[in-house]
């Protein structure tokens, strides 16, 4: 699953959001579920207090 987090005026019509779910599918040349977060003024920073562009969380699948 890929989140997308958004600072925008208004939240994007379900259309919109269909429309640039598919732009990034695409791209990625992968159908991901991809989800759309919505912030009122800023993306707050990891735990760590900074901002990051980029968060990978995949982690190793168990062996077995």
């Amino acid at each position: 699953m890929i989140e997308i987090r958004l600072v925008v005026e208004a939240s994007l019509t379900a259309k919109q959001e269909d429309d640039l779910r598919q732009i990034i599918q695409t791209a990625l040349a992968h159908p991901f579920e991809i989800r759309f977060t919505y912030f009122p003024d800023k993306i707050p920073p990891g735990s760590n207090g900074k901002f990051e562009e980029f968060v990978c969380r995949v982690t190793e699948r168990p062996k077995g």
